[in-house]
């Protein structure tokens, strides 16, 4: 299977972006994650400008990847004419539009842990989160195990928000609340598997009652195909100890 995550931070004035991404890139390589390689099937980079990022997506849809997952953190908003969510890469304030980055894949999932607010939305938001996460040792079985229940998937783009439009996503320094509680959802592996949208339906509830206490609405949201029956949906994890049976 031909698949490549790339992780996208934007660290300007953002405490916890690093973080962000060194744990989602820990959960991806562990055994529940699918054992995604650092040097062979994962991209991270931060402050990206927008010519990179451009050609790096254009490199992309070439390769004519079986599986594709793009994950963001940093600095958004949305557009007040088309709605649609618009990531900033860098302090420059270069930016991208979600539908640039869709369909670059067969199968696709999109992960925006950044505001979705107009300016005059945007109110700076903190809270504590100090849960840290541990990787599995790397394992062939689990790898291949993984890649044979993505390519059972139907062709699909799933995207993730950490919020809805019109609002803003929380963080601080020890990370992104909408990221660090959909790492929990996804490795919290009860089941023989973990379906995206499952994980990120048990993420919302954690999110949306964080950012409460801060006086804030934060309300995560998604768009996927609701057709598609449960076992053809993409997974983000499987069970180790299912694995080990």
């Amino acid at each position: 299977m031909k698949r490549l995550a790339m992780l996208i931070g934007n660290t300007n004035g953002l405490p916890g972006i690093h973080k962000d991404l060194e744990d989602f890139e820990r959960f991806l390589c562990s055994n529940s994650g699918g054992v995604w390689s650092p040097n062979l099937d994962i991209v991270k980079a931060y402050n990206v400008s927008l010519e990179e990022l451009r050609k790096s997506f254009a490199e992309v849809k070439n390769a004519k990847l079986d599986y594709f997952i793009f994950y963001y953190s940093g600095h958004g908003g949305l557009d007040r004419t088309s709605g649609e969510t618009i990531l900033e890469l860098n302090k420059l304030g270069e930016c991208i539009d979600e539908t640039e980055i869709s369909n670059l894949a067969a199968r696709q999932l999109n992960i925006f842990d950044c505001c979705r607010a107009l300016p005059e939305d945007i109110r700076k938001s903190f809270v504590e989160d100090s849960a840290q996460f541990s990787a599995d040792s790397f394992t062939a079985k689990s790898r291949d195990i993984y890649n044979a229940r993505i390519m059972q998937a139907y062709k699909q783009q799933i995207s993730l928000y950490a919020c809805s439009k019109r609002e803003c996503a929380n963080a601080t320094g020890e990370g992104s609340i909408y990221t660090q509680n959909l790492i929990k959802a996804a490795k919290s592996n009860c089941s023989a598997e973990i379906l995206v949208l499952d994980a990120h339906k048990t993420a919302c509830a954690p999110t949306v009652y964080r950012a409460s206490k801060l006086g804030e609405k934060q309300n995560p949201d998604y768009k996927a195909n609701p057709f598609i029956p449960k076992e053809k949906q993409l997974i983000l994890s499987i069970s180790t100890f299912h694995l080990q049976g």
